[in-house]
């Protein structure tokens, strides 16, 4: 049986993050090959969930008083990071199959991964200069042994790139066999360094459907009926929205920030494990979002749902809107006059969103080399349900 090493932000403490490595190594173990998430904890990503900081990193990275200033920041929020990081490291040890070693520099990667036929990068932004610019090598899976395909799966720039990165993304690009990103922004970009094709995919939380999402849920939500606000990012938009629909349905708001702004506010669910914000999102009347997984999870569970997509990290969210011809639930700016009671064709986007679904499959089984028996056992109608 074929092995197959994927490397991502795992190790963030992000719904997002764990659930879209999740979904892409169940989907590879279900069309039958040996899948592992290769344990790589860089350490600004290690760094930024942490509840002590690492005063000589951050030094180095923002100087002494903005590191007492953060370390400060931490201990006031102790406790919810404690929970947080419990939950996190919780489902990452029950669902996730990850490498024997953990590894922290790019430099431990090169001696260990000589077994995988395959290795893959992403999904995520792991092609973001700002996220990776001091592990550009293990995310342009660099560490690889000449035996190894390699291949990224709707691997995200997050960013519009200038052409000034042209010939350092080039030379990243050179030896990654099978290609595939997340937006069509990244694409065009792609498109311009490399003579292969390069594919647009869905990010691998959509290859698995609704039916096994629910598997993941351990209770029902018993709440009277809210909306779900998922706002990493404060932003006086979706804070608008949510009030107004609050008002005139009169439900509850359960939101990730704190925001005081919130009428009606219940709850936070940002230091919920995982499932529980696959419950949430499931038991919503209404999902208001500025986060990419966030959507994701609405068109899932077949939600109404408006999304308030990032200034600079948007593109992504719009890209997957318009695929589905859902830009009606895109909201850059907020307008009081705005009808919010407009329902979803979940019947057309669901039948949209399964012919994404194949074309994303082909891509993977393709660069996989999986036989057509392994891709039958894969049962697509039982997955979009």
């Amino acid at each position: 049986m074929k092995n197959v090493g994927i490397i991502t932000f795992h190790c963030a403490n992000n719904f997002g993050a764990v659930l879209q490595v999740y979904a892409l190594m169940e989907t590879i173990q279900r069309l039958g090959l040996n899948c592992e998430v290769i344990d790589f904890k860089p350490q600004n990503i290690v760094q930024s969930y942490s509840t002590f900081i690492d005063f000589k990193y951050y030094i180095k990275q923002r100087g002494l008083i903005r590191s007492i200033k953060l370390q400060l920041v931490k201990l006031l929020n102790y406790k919810s990071n404690t929970i947080k990081t419990r939950n996190f490291n919780n489902f990452r040890n029950e669902y996730l199959q990850l490498s024997n070693k953990t590894f922290y520099k790019t430099s431990e990667l090169f001696n260990y991964c000589d077994d995988y036929d395959y290795c893959i990068t992403g999904s995520d932004q792991v092609w973001n200069p700002q996220f990776t610019q001091d592990y550009t090598d293990a995310f342009f899976l660099k560490f690889v042994s000449e035996r190894t395909t390699t291949i990224s799966y709707a691997a995200s720039t997050g960013l519009e790139l200038d052409t000034i990165k042209y010939n350092y993304y080039k030379e990243l690009l050179r030896d990654i066999e099978k290609i595939s990103v997340r937006e069509k922004s990244a694409k065009k970009f792609v498109d311009k360094l490399t003579n292969r094709k390069v594919e647009v995919v869905l990010d691998p939380v959509f290859l698995l459907g609704k039916n096994h999402w629910n598997e993941l849920i351990k209770s029902d939500m018993q709440k009277r009926d809210y909306i779900l606000v998922y706002d990493i990012a404060s932003n006086p938009n979706v804070i608008e929205i949510a009030n107004k629909i609050a008002r005139e349905k009169d439900l509850d708001i359960i939101s990730y920030s704190r925001n005081k702004a919130y009428i009606n506010w219940e709850d936070s669910f940002s230091t919920d494990t995982p499932n529980a914000f696959l419950g949430l999102i499931k038991g919503a009347r209404y999902v208001i979002t500025s986060s990419f997984h966030g959507t994701a999870f609405a068109i899932i569970f077949n939600k109404h749902f408006y999304t308030v997509p990032h200034l600079e990290t948007g593109n992504r969210m719009i890209d997957l809107l318009e695929d589905l011809s859902l830009t009606d639930r895109l909201i850059k700016r907020y307008d009081n006059s705005l009808n919010l009671n407009t329902e979803i064709d979940y019947d057309r986007v669901n039948t949209q969103l399964d012919m994404l679904r194949k074309k994303s499959l082909d891509f993977l089984t393709s660069s996989l080399n999986v036989d057509s028996q392994s891709i039958e056992k894969f049962d697509m109608k039982d997955e979009i349900v």
